[in-house]
């Protein structure tokens, strides 16, 4: 499965991603929408993740508009793992209410972490009830892509992400050993995150590999 991050786009681009693509993750820290856009948003979208990424003096929008996001249709709630212990009560109650799924996130933009302090991270994301945890690191070597990659072996409902241009390769393999999900950039829009491919692109490498497991390449 192929999620589209919707990032930095006018509300009705978003709009149109979100009719387009059957699974986007709206990324509303960049996004220039009101809780009211928000709404329709969600709302248009047939599979959904809602997040926003905590901005100085922006807190009480970034609030808002994951409480939209929960009330009106949203299928996950990506919450950062340093932030997720202040996520106020309204916020965990709005989650229980709405079945959304809970995604705690780990961003490492400088490196991949060893073995044993991937290990500890998962374990603490597990502890807040995620029911995935996404861990996303910088890749720099085939260790790294390495180390990511078994992790998924390791834990169930892990989803990992290689940033960068040598990290791609968990972006494609990831869903194969185990992640729930990978990401991509529309296809008319530039990479939201570093290393991400374009929809189609991203779909029609899946395409080949799924056909190489099955012997049909």
């Amino acid at each position: 499965m192929i999620c589209v991050s919707i990032s930095d786009v006018s509300y009705k681009l978003a709009a149109e991603y979100a009719r387009k693509y059957p699974f986007v993750e709206f990324r509303m820290e960049t996004l220039p929408i009101s809780a009211e856009e928000a709404a329709t948003l969600f709302s248009i979208a047939n599979k959904s993740i809602a997040t926003c990424r905590p901005l100085p003096g922006q807190e009480e929008r970034r609030k808002l508009l994951l409480k939209t996001g929960l009330k009106h249709g949203a299928d996950f709630v990506d919450i950062e793992v340093d932030s997720e212990d202040k996520m106020p009560t309204e916020m965990r109650e709005s989650l229980r209410k709405s079945g959304a799924k809970l995604i705690i996130s780990y961003h490492n933009f400088k490196e991949t972490p060893e073995g044993s302090m991937l290990r500890e991270i998962y374990e603490k994301a597990s502890e807040h009830d995620a029911d995935i945890v996404k861990i996303a690191c910088a890749v720099h070597t085939h260790e790294d892509n390495l180390r990511l990659l078994s992790l998924c072996v390791r834990y169930p409902s892990l989803l990992v992400i290689g940033m960068g241009p040598n990290g791609r390769l968990t972006r494609l393999l990831g869903p194969f050993l185990g992640s729930p999900f990978t990401f991509a950039c529309p296809d008319e829009q530039p990479a939201v995150a570093p290393g991400q491919l374009p929809y189609s692109r991203m779909k029609q490498l899946q395409t080949q590999i799924q056909d190489i497991f099955h012997g049909e390449v």
